[in-house]
């Protein structure tokens, strides 16, 4: 299972965070601790056969399989996973993306842990929620100290560390560069889509080659307007609904405005440019993917897909993402590619989240500990073939509208879901294995369920709300006109946090 006789690791059991009552090691400890102890017998083993274990350090976590290889770190925006091939789409979106799969190991089921960009990859780097981190409104930036990013601990590892993001809402004055080398923002087109594979391309060259690489790709697409280039546009379309959608944003708040049915005309033709765009995507992330097939190391690139959050189309009765904590704008794909180190083909059944991407890669590469406790969880053991992921409880919240306005919460505990809604609205529960679209709320037939998830809601809540210290930012002007041609001057019926900006 691992690469290469010629590297030792020094295999240690991952310490859990002094305090963090949630982590899954303390509410069940011994199936996961039982996978661990087998594995780490393994890597021991390894270990062993050339033991060195002077580079080590006490932060370190795990055996470190991957260290030295490079890590590319793809988020393709809004991207609902249940639309991947590889989880049984019925539609040819992403050919790659299900090779993808095929060669590493792909989560049946993740989720988010916000519904909206800035907040949620501030939780993918960091490993905490929202409400850990406090990054709520689109005018705050990460905290400037107390929490570690993947880039910082990629970056002390001696890693080079790139970071190329296509929405401007993760851009310049977020703190998101902080421990990249170069960050830079580039267009949401199809010509800043060419300019982002070229500067990919450029990467590889040989002259930088001396160092390992993280590199992190935010694409745009498939965020909305749903607008991709030929001949992904016409991809899905059939023809027959007589629709006259183009995928703009004006539409889908029409959609809203005028309540249409999933099935409607429109709807339906938005989903097939939504698929297009999707389709696009997975074609840049196979050029990505493929600049790097010609660098001359050893070993290819670890390659990890994922999206900060999914998309919806009319369930619920909304089209996009920030409103809700409902399954279509919290599902994600998690897909890990690591020829070598991880068996081709695995298929991870359970919940994983985007929280347990960074703690992951942490032990998978063997990076400093970070300076936070972290609410996500290595899923090494899983991926490495030992069983199904430990149902655990996950807070999951949606943007928050406005300071003082509250978000949509849920817990999420393997396939069961309990819903907070706002504005005084009853809460829900959805068994999401056996109603995925969330059509059926159980709440009446499992009322002590429902009561032990609203106390474990509330639990986290606590532990967590307004330990994060969030600087406020100001937003120049031509990122406001790109976070208003993104979608963000409101549709969560508060008019948005852009008015509020714009008005000061």
């Amino acid at each position: 299972m691992l690469n290469g006789a010629s590297r030792a690791f020094c295999w240690r059991a991952p310490m859990e965070p002094a305090g963090q009552t949630f982590g899954i090691l303390l509410r069940r400890p011994t199936l996961r601790v039982v996978k661990r102890v087998l594995l780490g017998l393994s890597l021991v083993v390894a270990a062993l056969l050339v033991p060195d274990c002077s580079g080590r350090t006490e932060g370190d976590l795990g055996a470190a399989p991957l260290r030295g290889r490079d890590m590319i770190l793809v988020v393709a925006d809004s991207f609902d996973g249940s639309h991947l091939g590889a989880a049984g789409y019925g539609r040819e979106t992403t050919p790659f993306l299900d090779e993808l799969a095929a060669s590493g190991a792909f989560l049946e089921r993740a989720i988010s842990q916000t519904s909206w960009t800035l907040s949620s990859v501030v939780s993918l780097l960091t490993g905490v929620e929202q409400e850990a981190h406090g990054v709520m409104q689109i005018d705050e930036s990460l905290p400037q100290s107390g929490l570690s990013t993947l880039g910082e601990l990629f970056q002390r590892r001696g890693y080079r560390t790139v970071g190329l993001v296509q929405n401007a809402v993760i851009a310049e004055g977020t703190g998101l560069d902080r421990g990249f080398d170069r960050y830079e923002a580039i267009p949401f087109t199809a010509d800043g889509a060419e300019r982002l594979i070229r500067e990919v391309r450029a990467l590889t060259d040989a002259a930088e080659r001396e160092r390992p690489l993280f590199l992190y790709i935010h694409l745009g697409p498939p965020h909305m307007p749903y607008q991709p280039p030929e001949p992904f546009r016409s991809r899905f379309s059939k023809g027959a609904s007589g629709s006259q959608v183009e995928g703009s944003i004006r539409e889908t708040t029409d959609m809203m405005v005028e309540e249409l049915a999933p099935s409607h005309p429109d709807v339906i033709r938005l989903l097939e440019l939504y698929d297009g765009h999707i389709a696009y995507a997975d074609s840049l992330i196979r050029r990505s993917v493929q600049a790097f097939e010609s660098t001359g190391r050893s070993d290819p690139p670890v390659i990890l897909v994922t999206s900060d959050h999914g998309e919806a189309f009319m369930q619920h009765g909304a089209v996009g993402h920030n409103l809700f904590c409902y399954e279509p704008m919290i599902r994600i794909p998690w897909i890990l590619s690591a020829p070598g180190v991880i068996e081709a083909g695995r298929r991870v059944p359970g919940t994983g989240s985007l929280l347990d991407v960074a703690p992951t890669l942490v032990e998978l590469f063997g990076l400093p500990r970070p300076g936070q406790p972290m609410a996500g969880a290595s899923l090494v053991p899983e991926l490495m073939g030992g069983g199904p992921i430990e149902d655990r409880p996950l807070l999951i919240s949606s943007r928050y509208p406005r300071p003082g306005r509250e978000a949509q919460l849920a817990l999420v505990e393997g396939p069961w879901k309990f819903v907070v809604r706002r504005r005084g609205q009853s809460a829900q529960l959805f068994h999401t294995a056996e109603d995925p679209d969330e059509l059926v709320d159980v709440l009446g037939l499992h009322p002590e369920r429902g009561a032990r998830m609203e106390a474990l809601l509330e639990e986290r809540r606590a532990e967590v709300r307004g330990s994060g210290a969030a600087a406020r930012r100001e937003l120049p002007e031509h990122v406001l006109r790109e976070l208003d041609a993104l979608g963000y001057g409101g549709q969560d019926g508060d008019g948005g946090q852009l008015g509020s900006l714009k008005g000061r």
